[in-house]
């Protein structure tokens, strides 16, 4: 079905029914784990991610069936989606109008702002994650995927063109925009313009508090110059 860095999704059926029910299987590679507790905390993990994400977010989140390892393997057996992922699309048909890539994206932000919202965060978010209806509505998968695979969390590359990671989930509106440009043809600034008027610029002195663990936060802030420290 696709395949992107330290991921392969297969087409897989069931063997131990008459109706042989279509599942999305997914196989990512996992990190040396001699004891084997973090696999179990990770398959565990994976399965309730799913449950919370999909009462959150019926219809937009993938449904997890099972979650297991085996030789350093991960397999995830999700509910078929009736979709396309993000990536085939854009190697499929190139870039979107800007209608669909707005619709897309702000589809996206609301399932990570719900995510945000119970402390969840996806962490692993790429373009074959999310899967595009032929009606337009997405669907996420990989919650609970967070620091478990080999991959790393690149958090300073932009999205645009077809290969790069997403950054709605670290830059919120600002992510969004971004993301949806990586979706349409450059002049079409329409929805840039629209989804830009939804953020603002503001400066900080230095030792401001930007934000405090266990808080709350109200906003998303995306660093443009200057750097933050964690004390």
């Amino acid at each position: 079905v696709h395949r992107e860095a330290n991921r392969v999704c297969w087409y897989g059926k069931a063997v131990d029914g008459a109706a042989q029910r279509p599942y999305l299987l997914t196989q990512i590679a996992l990190p040396a784990d001699p004891d084997g507790d973090s696999a179990l905390r990770t398959t565990a993990r994976i399965i309730r991610m799913s449950e919370t994400m999909g009462l959150l977010c019926p219809g937009a989140v993938a449904t997890v069936v099972d979650a297991v390892e085996d030789n350093g393997t991960l397999w995830i057996v999700t509910d078929w989606i009736d979709g396309t992922p993000r990536g085939e699309l854009l190697a499929q048909e190139g870039t979107f109008n800007y209608v669909r890539a707005a619709r897309v994206g702000l589809e996206l932000l609301d399932v990570l702002e719900a995510a945000h919202g119970q402390g969840i965060t996806h962490g692993e978010l790429s373009p074959g994650q999310v899967f595009v209806r032929d009606r337009g509505s997405v669907v996420v998968t990989g919650f609970g995927l967070a620091g478990a695979t080999l991959m790393g969390r690149p958090m300073a590359q932009m999205p645009y063109g077809s290969g790069g990671d997403l950054f709605i989930e670290t830059h919120g509106l600002a992510g969004a925009t971004a993301y949806a440009r990586s979706l349409v043809i450059y002049e079409d600034e329409e929805v840039l313009a629209e989804l830009a008027q939804r953020c603002r610029q503001q400066e900080f002195p230095p030792g401001s508090v930007i934000a405090s663990f266990g808080s709350r936060a109200a906003e998303v802030h995306l660093l443009a110059h200057g750097r933050v420290e964690k004390v």
